[in-house]
């Protein structure tokens, strides 16, 4: 299995992302790939603009760009605890588009 066999996960973030959801959701993936023979999962961090997001605790991380039209088998949006801020018109968009 190369990488490009691996399934392709996208996380969106946004301002006021809880930061304990993205690791819930991240390490579970990076533990099954420590534990398989091959990788299985590939993951990026996005954020609508490309801007590193506070999370809710007032951390920033690294996002791996904006939103683009790389392939992905799934898409999580992890959104704050005002989750109707982040769904604009761009990101709306985008999610059709997949």
């Amino acid at each position: 299995m190369t990488k490009s066999d691996c399934k392709n996960v996208i996380i969106v973030i946004d301002e006021g992302y809880p930061l304990l959801s993205l690791s819930l959701l991240t390490e579970p993936l990076r533990v099954a790939n420590r534990e398989s023979p091959r990788p299985i999962f590939a993951w990026r961090i996005l954020s609508p603009d490309g801007d590193n997001p506070r999370s809710s605790s007032g951390r920033r991380i690294d996002v791996d760009g904006a939103l683009d039209d790389n392939p992905a088998d799934a898409v999580i949006l992890l959104a704050s605890y005002s989750p109707a801020r982040m769904m604009t018109t761009p990101l709306k968009h985008w999610l059709r588009k997949r």
